[in-house]
């Protein structure tokens, strides 16, 4: 595999020859990926979505709450999280999608880097470094540190991001000292 991701119980993966090959529970179609070449993946709990070799997006699994309904356009980066996904545009501008309950699909405009998703909120480094989330404000988990980034990670509700000297600063729910 040149990129692989894991959803709750089930997994993708980029193959050499860029076709993707799924694995796990078929649930709602989501071991059950699109033919075509691609150069990004990323599962969630209910389904995966991966960016074609044009850039376009394509996404299968539980279509629940819009979470097959990728936007139209050319992509640079896709991440896949509970039952919402997200992904930066060729402009470097966010596109979010599926379940809205806490916002979590609705993104802060600007111009992007990168970008990771927790269970109901996602972070983004702008291509300035700064760090930008939005959704569920849960353990100030929206609260990202100022500083200049160079990537972020999340889980449920704690997230981290890596800053210039490779120094990681988390935020978020600590009850267990991650």
């Amino acid at each position: 595999f040149t990129a692989i991701s894991i959803g709750i119980d089930h997994g993708c993966g980029i193959v050499a020859d860029g076709t993707l090959s799924c694995w796990g529970s078929d649930a709602d179609g989501k071991a059950s990926p699109p033919a075509g070449e691609f150069t990004a993946i990323s599962s969630g709990n209910f389904g995966s979505c991966a960016i074609h070799d044009d850039g376009t997006l394509a996404c299968w699994g539980s279509p629940d709450d819009g979470q097959t309904d990728a936007p139209a356009g050319n992509y640079l980066a896709v991440a896949s999280n509970t039952a919402y996904s997200c992904a930066i545009r060729e402009d470097d501008s966010l596109a979010c999608w599926g379940t809205n309950y806490f916002r979590q699909a609705t993104p802060p405009a600007g111009s992007y880097a990168s970008l990771t998703l927790g269970y109901a909120q996602g972070c983004a480094v702008a291509t300035d470094g700064g760090v930008s989330c939005w959704g569920s404000r849960s353990y100030g988990a929206t609260s990202p540190p100022r500083g200049v980034y160079t990537a972020t990670t999340a889980s449920f509700d704690y997230l981290c991001a890596l800053d210039t000297e490779q120094k990681a600063s988390c935020w978020g729910d600590d009850n267990f000292g991650a």
